[in-house]
């Protein structure tokens, strides 16, 4: 009767058992359904390609990534955005007469100045606030007029205003969606919320649809996934060489008997790689991991790394990786890559400077009873490449030194060059000298005629003459 219930439990448990088994081969078949039909085990599609499909969780995780909060991807993701953010600032902003202007401007290219130091927009902030832009997407700023406390003047102040912080929304007619009227936010206090008329704020976007104005994913935002996998994959690649890329040490013996003798002997004598070792009835190798795993996430690494590059323009080499170029003309032509990627967000930052320099002109007109002509200056941000530096070298240079080209034309290929301003300057220096020379000339005249016989010297050198 006892085998007979003991059998019987025996049954009852390998039936368990296979029944487990049997379960976990059905689970294990459903995944590899799912796995190749995208479903889920709710046989909902999860193949979404990234998480981040909203505009708020895009612009959340980019800051996160930034400001190196994010479980993956933050070191990359920075690097892309601070060098998108320095090409596209490029050598800083310059404000200049508006081409085809009557007048000299003085009273306006010196107020725009006065405007720009104390902005410090030619200084840090453009390249701090193209870094938000490469966050956000967009960037609003508001004006207000105050007196400027180094000069006591009156100028306006330019305010960025992160989305991140105060969630605004930017209103437009209709269906003219480059018109912005109204730029609007209701915070917590009427001190945080404010109600803008267009006189009173500039806002430019630099992602989305045309008919999207306050969506606007940034460029980076479509390689967020790709970042993190790149993260990971060179987390997985340094947990497997961790585990298995010292090479392991092993013995093969005859019995269990043989294997604890040559334990305890190792043991005993400490042993090390690198230390003689004699054994019998025993085989010894040095056992290392085998496999494509490791090229596998090689490859994968390279691959995003190049996704990530073709997307945002910035170069394989200035994301840590040089070895994936072939030669240095291959660097030359990525820095042209990213030139032409920012090219787009330049232009549109550039015509922002120049409404912001238009609206501050009007504002300050208004606030401090002046009348600038707010369409007199405008707003360029010139990028020199090492290519265009080279072409000016081996072609304009020698026909500026033949007299086929005017100073002036060839100052205005050197893109970070203000070519008017510079043009007065170098008229500038040219009166100066002709004024030191002929006061040089005056000083010997004076010191010949103060000699015995000067006189007649000089005035025979004269006739002479």
């Amino acid at each position: 009767m006892l085998n007979f219930v003991t059998d019987r439990r025996n049954l009852i448990s390998e039936i368990s058992a296979l029944k487990t088994r049997n379960d976990a081969l059905l689970l294990t078949t459903q995944a590899l359904i799912n796995a190749q039909t995208g479903l889920d085990e709710n046989n909902s599609a999860h193949y979404t390609g990234s998480q981040y499909r909203t505009y708020d969780a895009q612009v959340s995780e980019l800051a996160r990534k930034y400001s190196c909060t994010a479980d993956w991807g933050s070191l990359v993701m920075k690097n892309i955005i601070d060098v998108r953010a320095a090409f596209i600032a490029g050598t800083g902003v310059i404000p200049r007469v508006r081409d085809g202007f009557k007048g000299d401007a003085k009273r306006e290219i010196e107020f725009i100045q006065r405007l720009c130091r104390m902005n410090d927009v030619k200084g840090k902030k453009p390249q701090l606030w193209g870094t938000e832009a490469e966050i956000e997407g967009k960037v609003l700023f508001k004006l207000k007029p105050i007196f400027d406390p180094l000069d006591g003047m009156g100028n306006i102040k330019v305010v960025h205003v992160p989305w991140r912080k105060f969630r605004y929304n930017i209103q437009v007619v209709e269906p003219d969606f480059e018109q912005y009227v109204r730029a609007t936010y209701t915070g917590t206090s009427l001190e945080t919320s404010f109600d803008l008329a267009s006189e009173g704020f500039v806002y430019a976007r630099f992602g989305g649809n045309s008919y999207e104005v306050n969506l606007t994913p940034p460029k980076a935002a479509f390689v967020l996934r790709h970042t993190e996998d790149l993260d990971k994959e060179l987390w997985d690649w340094r947990k497997i060489n961790h585990l298995f890329a010292a090479p392991t040490p092993w013995f093969n013996c005859e019995d269990v008997d043989e294997a604890r003798r040559l334990t305890d002997y190792i043991s005993a004598k400490n042993w090390r790689i690198g230390k003689a070792i004699v054994t019998s009835n025993s085989e010894f190798d040095l056992v290392c991991a085998k496999g494509e795993g490791f090229n596998s996430i090689k490859q994968a690494i390279e691959s995003d790394i190049q996704v990530i590059s073709g997307t945002t323009g910035v170069p394989v080499h200035f994301l840590g990786h040089p070895e994936l170029l072939s030669n240095r003309s291959t660097a030359d032509t990525l820095l042209q890559l990213i030139e032409l990627s920012t090219d787009k967000e330049r232009d549109i930052w550039q015509a922002a400077y120049t409404e912001l320099f238009r609206k501050a002109t009007l504002m300050f007109n208004s606030s401090f009873n002046n009348n600038l002509n707010p369409d007199a200056i405008i707003a360029e941000m010139p990028v020199t490449s090492t290519a265009n530096l080279v072409f000016v070298e081996k072609v304009y240079l020698p026909m500026y030194l033949q007299g086929a080209l005017s100073l002036q034309t060839l100052l205005s290929y050197l893109t970070d060059v203000d070519t008017q301003a510079e043009m007065e300057r170098i008229a500038a220096e040219k009166v100066e000298k002709q004024q030191e020379q002929a006061l040089e000339m005056e000083q010997q005249i004076k010191l010949q005629q103060a000699l015995p016989g000067g006189k007649g010297n000089v005035g025979a050198a004269g006739k002479q003459g």
